[in-house]
C-alpha cells in the first residue's frame, strides 16, 4: 500500500453517508488538477474512486457515531497514479467477485452492480487487503 504523503490534502476522511459525495468529488478534481492527470487518467480515477466508497456506503451499516469512517489518498506511487481506499466494514475483498459474463443484448444488461468491473475495466493494477480489522483497496492507474 502506498505510503502517506506530507501533503495534507492528499487524503480525505468521510462520513459513512451519501451526503459526503459531493464533498470527496470536489477533493478528487483538486486532487487530479494538482497531480496535473490527463482527461482520460482523470475520469478513470473520478469513476473508481466514486464508485468504491458509494459501494462501501450502500453495501454496510454505518458505524455508531457521526465521525469520518471511510479515508481515502489519492497520488503518485511508483511512477503510477495510485489510489487508496480504506474503511473498517466488515470484510469484502473485491478481487473475489467473478467477472460478470458479457449481456448479448443492451436490455439484458442488469441495472447496478457493475462497479467492480469498471473498476477492473479502468485500473491497470487493484490490490485488496484486510489488516488490522479494515479493508485496504489500492487502485493504481498509468498515465
Amino acid at each position: 500500500m502506498p505510503p502517506v504523503e506530507v501533503d495534507a490534502d492528499a487524503s480525505i476522511a468521510l462520513r459513512h453517508d451519501r451526503s459526503d459525495m459531493q464533498q470527496l468529488a470536489d477533493w478528487i478534481d483538486r486532487r487530479v488538477e494538482a497531480l496535473g492527470l490527463a482527461p482520460g487518467a482523470a475520469n478513470a480515477v473520478r469513476l473508481c474512486l466514486e464508485e468504491a466508497v458509494i459501494n462501501i456506503i450502500t453495501h454496510n451499516d454505518p458505524p455508531a457515531g457521526a465521525a469520518p469512517s471511510i479515508y481515502a489518498w489519492l497520488g503518485r506511487c511508483n511512477g503510477r497514479i495510485a489510489v487508496r481506499i480504506e474503511d473498517r466494514c466488515p470484510p469484502f475483498d473485491p478481487l473475489a467477485v467473478p467477472a460478470r459474463a458479457r449481456a448479448q443484448d443492451p436490455v439484458e444488461v442488469p441495472i447496478g452492480g457493475l462497479g467492480i468491473q469498471l473498476m477492473r475495466s479502468f485500473a491497470s493494477a487493484i490490490e485488496y487487503r484486510r489488516e488490522d480489522g479494515a479493508n485496504r483497496l489500492l487502485l493504481q492507474f498509468d498515465g
